[in-house]
């Protein structure tokens, strides 16, 4: 009859033991912001490209189409030069026997 009153002392501190302890709580931290917050406005529009001006005396026909506000102008130009095309690459060298032996072993 005394050990029933031990074994029940050590049964309630072994679980004790066990059970997973409380998590101490976190310490206040002060909440900072990273970067800037943006606001939700859209970003400024990109600047207008610079037209693609033709001299007068390559302008075969020209033709202006009103719609609007706006005026669409269809330019028939002569052709611009363009570079030469480049020239074609050498071909391959043939392979040697060693190589062609190294192929083979890899298939």
């Amino acid at each position: 009859m005394k050990v029933l009153p031990l074994l029940l002392i050590s049964l309630t501190l072994a679980t004790a033991q066990a059970l997973p302890q409380q998590p101490e709580p976190p310490s206040p931290v002060e909440p900072r912001l990273l970067g800037k917050i943006p606001d939700g406005t859209p970003p400024p529009p990109t600047p207008p490209k610079d037209g693609f001006e033709v001299p007068p005396e390559k302008i075969l026909e020209s033709n202006t189409h009103h719609d609007g506000k706006r005026n669409v102008t269809v330019q028939r130009i002569t052709p611009i030069p363009l570079a030469p095309p480049a020239e074609d690459a050498a071909p391959p060298l043939p392979l040697d026997e060693a190589a062609k032996e190294q192929l083979r072993a890899l298939r």
